[in-house]
């Protein structure tokens, strides 16, 4: 969460005298009795919070600690993972895509005018403030403070994030967060196989299916033109093969036992809530199914279910 600076100087504060208050509660069962115990216990502080392991980390270097001061330290460390922040500015270290922003805040003025006719352009939402004014800025960034992170969701459960390796080489990291569920590596791979079905059909040797397929995706979703899909569109995609899956109805053979236990996975993830997956029609699941399996493959399923009937 980002706040003012001004508040964020009051939660420095208060963190500061909490870690003192934690730091002095471990004092006295640790060995160290050298000058510079707070640089050694941020150490330890910092090992806590790369290994995630409290108790490890203390019966390593202190001995007789109760567990309520073990329990001190773990919701100290979690307090910080969760804290909020003041505003910041990150360099950037790599070529960004406008495909990758949400929002954009942008000072008023005529100076500015032609940067915000192409970011509307590409379905970015443009904020724009009084670039004199402090107060102005921090209200813009209060609106859009839930898209700076995750798509504009509170409690994402996993993201994933594209990027080029220094040998020019696209790759892709999936994150999964603590409200994770069996739906969410189905939602990522969602995006990811769009990603990669765009990409391909971006090249100029591209084959034709593919590109049909991606001018179906885009009708299905409402692009206009060769606008960039919005966060919205994007989301409906990997929330459409999610109901892809959901359906139990395999493109291979190979694929009909894996289709059955995520049709069961996402029944029983939906079951007694508002289902808010779309509806997907005949040419969606057809362009899930190409996604999956070679035109053979879905060929063999199809006449096998005819033969069936």
């Amino acid at each position: 969460m980002l706040v003012s600076n001004e508040e964020f100087d009051k939660v420095k504060e208060e963190v500061g005298a909490e870690f003192d208050d934690v730091m002095e509660s471990l004092r006295e069962y640790s060995a160290y009795e050298g000058f510079g115990f707070g640089d050694v216990f941020s150490e330890h502080m910092k090992e806590i919070a790369d290994t995630g392991n409290v108790k490890r980390v203390i019966d390593q270097y202190y001995g007789g600690v109760p567990d309520s001061v073990i329990e001190k330290v773990g919701d100290f460390l979690s307090k910080l993972e969760h804290m909020p922040t003041e505003y910041f500015e990150a360099k950037i270290q790599r070529a960004v895509g406008l495909e990758e922003f949400s929002a954009a805040l942008v000072p008023k003025g005529k100076g500015f005018n032609e940067a915000v006719a192409v970011l509307k352009k590409n379905n970015i939402k443009v904020t724009r403030y009084d670039g004199n004014s402090a107060e102005s800025k921090q209200e813009a960034i209060e609106k859009n403070s839930n898209l700076f992170f995750q798509d504009g969701n509170k409690d994402p459960r996993g993201s994933i994030q594209y990027y080029r390796d220094d040998e020019g080489f696209s790759r892709a990291v999936m994150r999964l967060f603590e409200k994770e569920n069996l739906s969410t590596v189905m939602h990522e791979l969602g995006h990811l196989y769009w990603k990669v079905m765009t990409d391909i059909a971006e090249l100029d040797n591209a084959p034709e299916q593919i590109v049909k397929d991606v001018a179906i995706m885009r009708r299905w979703v409402g692009a206009k033109g060769d606008a960039i899909l919005s966060v919205d569109q994007e989301e409906q995609i990997a929330d459409g093969f999610l109901a892809y899956l959901r359906t139990g109805n395999a493109p291979s053979v190979g694929l009909q036992a894996s289709f059955q236990r995520m049709k069961s996975w996402v029944a029983h993830l939906y079951k007694g809530v508002r289902d808010t997956l779309p509806k997907i029609n005949k040419n969606v699941a057809g362009v899930f199914d190409r996604m999956l399996a070679s035109e053979e493959e879905v060929n063999q399923v199809k006449s096998t279910s005819l033969f069936e009937v």
